[in-house]
């Protein structure tokens, strides 16, 4: 069944998209509080 398995990998692809997008937004909100820390640190 080669349609079942493209469907799959079209699900894994959004599934990758989406845990890049949560991923980032993580990183984000890291380097926010790691930039607020060093303000703080300096200030």
């Amino acid at each position: 069944m080669p349609h079942d398995d493209s469907y799959k990998s079209e699900l894994h692809k959004k599934k990758a998209k989406k845990n890049y997008a949560v991923l980032a937004i993580i990183f984000g909100f890291v380097a926010l509080i790691w930039v607020i820390s060093i303000i703080k640190m300096s200030g």
